[in-house]
């Protein structure tokens, strides 16, 4: 029996401290997690101390399996979350959770 598991496709936007080991570590979590980069948008903030990061992500496992690791990385302070809406140019983001270190 041959089994097919099809990459769902997921919008996350991530706030994070400007520093450049924060996003090889976020990067090698969605990796780590069987997930596929799609696309990354990174803006740095007003401050120029934080750094927003919108990435597209596939794959066959549920969010939660990324989000709850990315969550859990030092100098991650914001992470929300999405489905992507493959026939859309905007992505909306409806779940949000704000970490305090």
């Amino acid at each position: 029996m041959n089994t097919f598991e099809t990459a769902s496709c997921y919008a996350i936007r991530i706030e994070c401290q400007k520093k450049p080991e924060v996003m090889e570590r976020i990067l090698r979590t969605v990796r780590h997690r069987g997930f596929e980069l799609q696309t990354i948008n990174m803006t740095q903030s007003d401050c120029g101390e934080k750094v927003h990061a919108d990435m597209t992500v596939s794959g066959c496992r549920p969010l939660n399996f990324l989000t709850s690791q990315i969550e859990k990385l030092y100098d991650v302070l914001l992470v929300a979350k999405d489905s992507c809406q493959q026939n859309s140019d905007s992505i909306h983001f409806t779940s949000t959770v704000s970490l305090s270190l």
